[in-house]
This record gives structure tokens, C-alpha cells and sequence, in this order.
């Protein structure tokens, strides 16, 4: 036997997020056939925004559903910019949901997720804990200040987080010439013809000029 809500603010606030959750599995905020990127957002975000303020928990509940990316990375990061609407027990609540949707996120993601917070100026004591607990939980940070080194540097710097100072540099990493007058004093490696690796130091003619494979700098 089938039940029915006890009121109609129940049937409403079932459509409510329904219509959210639905939104949550489906829509990405980008172009498509019959939607333009911007009505998306505006759509997505009055949803968010309405379904956070009126049913809190729901809306932090949605992380542990099959969801999208970018609807979980917009969950996190509401959340967590509100962090001061919550109660202790919402905050450790929606603090494990944030933990395990983060971790099953793509590292590209979270980084861009964190970035975002950082020029929003989102800086809290939580905040700072989650980024703490995401970045211990990483396989391999080496790895990750290769192929994700703005982001890294980027959440580093926001939650205060000391680095080792001279860390060993990859035969193939150069100094990045964007922005600076000219690399006076910078060290780099390239590669001679006959294998053997070679180090020499600027300053550089040009910032600008493009290296041939296995032809040294010039220098004169």
C-alpha cells in the first residue's frame, strides 16, 4: 500500500528535490543543442542556492548520490563557503561527505575546485582541514607538483602549508620566462647531441627564442 505525504508542504518539498537531484545527474553548465551555457548556470545556480537554504542536509546528502562533477564540485564548494549556517553536527556530517566525494573526484577537479575557493577568499579552519586531509591522502605529490604544479602551489599557499626549501628538479624542467624581463641568473639543462646532459647558466638573448632538440641555448 502505497503512502502519501502528510501535507502539501511535504509533496512540495519532494518535487523540490527531486527536480534538484534530477538537475544534479544531468546538467554540466555547458552548451548544449537546446540550452546555452549561461541559462545553465543561472538555472543550476538559483537550484543550489534554493535547495542549500531551504534543506541544508539534503543538499549536503546529494554528494553521496551518482551526480556529477561539476554539481559536486558546486556542492562542496557551497557548502563550505557556508560553513557558519551549518550546526556542529551538520559540519561533521557534511565534513565526511566532503571527504568522500573529494576523493572520488578527478585530481584536475579538486584542484580547480580549490582554486576557486582561494580567489573567493573561502579560508576557514574547516576549509583549510579539508584541503590538509585531501592533499595527505594523495598517492603520489611528487607526481602531482609535475602535472598539477599551479594548483599545488596554489592550495599550498592558501592553507599556510610549509614546503621543503631546493627540491631535487627534473633533468627536463626549465624556468618559466612569462612575465620576467629576462632570465638573468636562471640555471637550466638541455640535452647535446651525444646524450650527455649539460647545465648552463644566462643570461638568455631572448626569453621568447624556441630551442632546437639537442642544440644548446645561445648564448652570444
Amino acid at each position: 500500500m502505497m503512502t502519501t505525504p502528510d501535507s502539501p508542504a511535504d509533496l512540495v518539498a519532494a518535487e523540490d528535490v527531486l527536480l534538484f537531484v534530477n538537475a544534479a545527474i544531468t546538467a554540466t553548465g555547458q552548451h548544449e543543442f537546446r540550452s546555452r551555457a549561461v541559462d545553465q548556470q543561472l538555472s543550476l545556480d538559483f537550484l543550489h542556492t534554493y535547495v542549500r537554504v531551504n534543506y541544508r542536509r539534503v543538499y549536503a546528502a546529494s554528494l553521496a548520490l551518482d551526480i556529477n562533477h561539476h554539481n559536486a564540485a558546486l556542492i562542496v564548494r557551497r557548502l563550505l563557503e557556508t560553513v557558519d549556517e551549518a550546526s556542529p553536527e551538520e559540519r561533521r556530517t557534511e565534513g565526511r561527505l566532503i571527504a568522500a566525494r573529494l576523493a572520488a573526484l578527478p585530481p584536475q577537479r579538486v584542484y580547480r575546485l580549490f582554486g576557486e575557493l582561494r580567489r573567493a577568499k573561502v579560508n576557514n579552519r574547516r576549509t583549510r582541514a579539508i584541503m590538509r586531509d585531501w592533499l595527505a591522502a594523495r598517492p603520489d605529490l611528487g607526481h602531482d607538483a609535475v602535472k598539477y604544479r599551479a594548483g599545488l602551489k596554489a592550495v599550498a599557499r592558501h592553507i599556510h602549508l610549509p614546503c621543503p626549501e631546493g627540491g631535487a628538479r627534473s633533468p627536463r624542467s626549465a624556468p618559466s620566462c612569462s612575465g620576467r624581463a629576462s632570465c638573468r641568473g636562471t640555471s637550466t639543462r638541455y640535452w647535446t647531441p651525444g646524450g650527455a646532459p649539460t647545465t648552463s647558466r644566462g643570461p638568455w638573448p631572448s626569453c621568447r627564442s624556441r630551442w632546437r632538440r639537442g642544440s644548446p641555448p645561445n648564448t652570444g
